[in-house]
C-alpha cells in the first residue's frame, strides 16, 4: 500500500484505492490551475494511440472561455478571463456528401487530410485546405459552440489582447 497523511491506501482496480482504516473505495482526483493567464491559449485534443484513432465528439465553445474557475483564487477586479477561439485544425476524413462545421458524413481514413479554420482580422472565418483554395466559412461567424470528432488543435487567444490590438 502507500502511505498519505498517516492513511495507509491500497490499489484496488483501475484508478480505485481502499482505506486501511475504511472500507469504502476511494477515487483520486487531482486539480489543475493557472497561476497566470496567457494571452494565447493552444489546446491539443488526441486523436491518436498506437493502435487506432479516437474520433469521440467533443464540444467546445468559440467565444467567452472562462477561465476564472481554473484560477487558485479570485482573480483580481477587472482582470480579462474570457478567451476567443481564433483558430481550429480538425483532422479532415474521406467525405462521402456535404460537409460542414458542425459535421460532417464521412468515413475516417487514412486518405484524410488535415483542414483549419482561422479567424482572420477582419473578424470573419476562413476555411484553409491543402487540396483546395482558401474560402470563406460563414457558418462559423455565428456559431457559439461548435461539437466536432475530427477537431484535433484549438488556439483561444484572451479577449484583452484582442480589444488592444
Amino acid at each position: 500500500g502507500h502511505r498519505l497523511d498517516g492513511w495507509s491506501y491500497t490499489a484496488v482496480g483501475d484508478n480505485w484505492f481502499q482505506s486501511e482504516k475504511r472500507e469504502i473505495l476511494n477515487a483520486p482526483w487531482r486539480r489543475s490551475f493557472f497561476l497566470s493567464l496567457p494571452p494565447f491559449l493552444p489546446i491539443s485534443i488526441v486523436r491518436y494511440s498506437f493502435k487506432d484513432f479516437d474520433f469521440s465528439e467533443v464540444s467546445f465553445p468559440v467565444v467567452g472561455l472562462d477561465l476564472a474557475p481554473m484560477l487558485p483564487c479570485k482573480p483580481p477586479e477587472g482582470a480579462c478571463t474570457l478567451y476567443d477561439l481564433r483558430f481550429m485544425a480538425k483532422y479532415g476524413a474521406v467525405c462521402l456528401g456535404k460537409s460542414s462545421i458542425s459535421g460532417t458524413i464521412a468515413v475516417p481514413a487514412p486518405g484524410g487530410r488535415y483542414m483549419g479554420y482561422a479567424k482572420a482580422t477582419d473578424e470573419k472565418w476562413y476555411e484553409y485546405d491543402v487540396g483546395s483554395e482558401t474560402r470563406r466559412a460563414p457558418a462559423m461567424d455565428a456559431a457559439r459552440r461548435i461539437s466536432s470528432k475530427y477537431a484535433i488543435s484549438l488556439v483561444y487567444v484572451r479577449r484583452d489582447v484582442l480589444e488592444g490590438s
